[in-house]
C-alpha cells in the first residue's frame, strides 16, 4: 500500500479490493487497515464515484492504480479514516488530472483536507506526466471546497452557471512553495 505522511495525516492509496470492502464490508477494511473508518463519507454520490473508480481500475495497469483510486485520509492523532482524496485517472495529453475529495463533516474546517490534498498534489507533480490539476464545476455555494482550493493556490479559469472550475499549474505550485 502506497502511503504519504504529513504533519497531522496519513494518506493511504486504497487497492481495488479495499475500495470494494469500504462499500460492502467497512468493518473488515477497518480491521485490515487498523484504523476506524468514517461511515459519513460514503454517500450515494460517493458510492457511485467509488464504483466508477473500481471499474476504471479494472481497465488500468496496476502501477497506475494510485491515479485512479481514492486515498484514505487518516487523522494521525486519532487514527481515524475521515476522508477520501483522489484523482480521476492518469494525466491526459494535456498533462492534466482532476482532483476530488470529501471529509466526514465532524472533521471539516480543521485543515485536514487541505493538508492531505496538498501532499497528494505534491506527489502528482513529481510525475512528469502531470503539469496541472483541475477541479471542475465546483458549485459556487460549496464554500468548504472553495476554501480548500483557494488555500492550495488554485485559480478560477472558467465560470459556467452556478459553478466555477479551478486549476493549479506545477510552476505556480512551485512558486507558491518558495
Amino acid at each position: 500500500m502506497q502511503q504519504i505522511f504529513t504533519r497531522r495525516t496519513r494518506l493511504a492509496a486504497l487497492s481495488q479490493g479495499e475500495l470494494e470492502s469500504y462499500l460492502n464490508h467497512p468493518k473488515k477494511l477497518a480491521a485490515k487497515l487498523e484504523c476506524q473508518l468514517s461511515s459519513k463519507i460514503i454517500t450515494a454520490v460517493v458510492e457511485r464515484a467509488v464504483r466508477m473508480k473500481i471499474e476504471n481500475m479494472n481497465a488500468a495497469p496496476i502501477n497506475e492504480h494510485p491515479w485512479y483510486t481514492y486515498w484514505l485520509l487518516v487523522i494521525a492523532d486519532s487514527n481515524f479514516g475521515a476522508g477520501l482524496i483522489g484523482f480521476k485517472g492518469v494525466s491526459t495529453g494535456y498533462k492534466q488530472v482532476e482532483i476530488g475529495y470529501g471529509i466526514d463533516p465532524n472533521f471539516g474546517n480543521k485543515g485536514y483536507t487541505t493538508e492531505g490534498a496538498q501532499a497528494l498534489i505534491q506527489w502528482a507533480f513529481q510525475d512528469e506526466r502531470c503539469s496541472s490539476i483541475v477541479a471542475y464545476h465546483v458549485l459556487n455555494d460549496n464554500l468548504p471546497s472553495i476554501r480548500v482550493l483557494q488555500k492550495l493556490g488554485f485559480q478560477i479559469y472558467e465560470r459556467i452557471g452556478d459553478t466555477c472550475s479551478y486549476m493549479i499549474q506545477k510552476k505556480e505550485r512551485q512558486a507558491a512553495a518558495i
